[in-house]
């Protein structure tokens, strides 16, 4: 798991690199604020993907209490359907508010609005969301009909491949992305619980580190 981790957290990295690049060359941008898609309940994700985020919210003594806010959402469906527990909306406006865990969100949170699917022609058209399409129709058409662009965008089912591919089992399989949270955070305190009753275990070791002192000279 902890490897897992490790090798997710690269493949975040290479992702946002390539959306950086993006981003830098087709002028497109994210509203400021904007958690439009955050509201959806059809965001999906992999448990795998989700490892990142638990081992954080653990680290940071939050693991317990957001599984209790999953359990929350499960009770409360009709209050805010499948919404994502991590998404903190601003009271005044749903849409807009902001992710408690950006810096570990899934693959579909980072390219969502800027990533691109392969088509079975072999060309890649753009995934865009109905806000920005809406701010600016003119710019998303020109993105959109320029294949050169598009082609330095992020292919998701890409990096999900590769995922899936180090990583084979139902770990790589996309749920509800609260239920691939709290698989992920039960794995994740498992793991450590497992950890420190190994560490329990080992037997007591001598922490003298020389060579063992001569006996006493018996007396004449």
């Amino acid at each position: 798991m902890q490897d897992s981790v490790v090798r997710v957290r690269d493949r975040f990295v290479a992702v946002d690199l390539e959306l950086a690049a993006f981003a830098s060359s087709s002028g497109l941008a994210c509203p400021p604020a904007c958690g439009a898609c955050c509201l959806s309940p059809e965001v999906e994700a992999t448990v795998l993907e989700m490892g990142p985020m638990a081992q954080d919210l653990t680290e940071e003594g939050r693991a317990d209490a957001m599984l209790q806010a999953l359990a929350l959402a499960d009770l409360a469906p009709a209050a805010r359907p499948g919404r994502c527990v991590m998404y903190q909306p601003d009271a005044a406006d749903p849409k807009r508010g902001r992710c408690g865990a950006y810096a570990a969100r899934p693959l579909i949170c980072r390219v969502f609005a800027f990533g691109t699917r392969r088509e079975r022609s072999g060309r890649v058209a753009l995934v865009s969301c109905r806000t920005m399409r809406d701010l600016d129709p003119v710019a998303m058409a020109n993105v959109e009909a320029n294949d050169v662009l598009l082609s330095r965008a992020p292919v998701m089912s890409d990096h999900a491949h590769a995922l899936g591919t180090d990583f084979p089992g139902s770990e790589a399989y996309a749920l509800p992305i609260n239920e691939a949270l709290r698989i992920a955070l039960e794995r994740e305190l498992l793991l450590r619980r497992m950890s420190a009753a190994s560490d329990r275990d080992e037997p007591e070791t001598d922490d003298f580190d020389g060579d063992a002192p001569e006996p006493p000279a018996s007396a004449a």
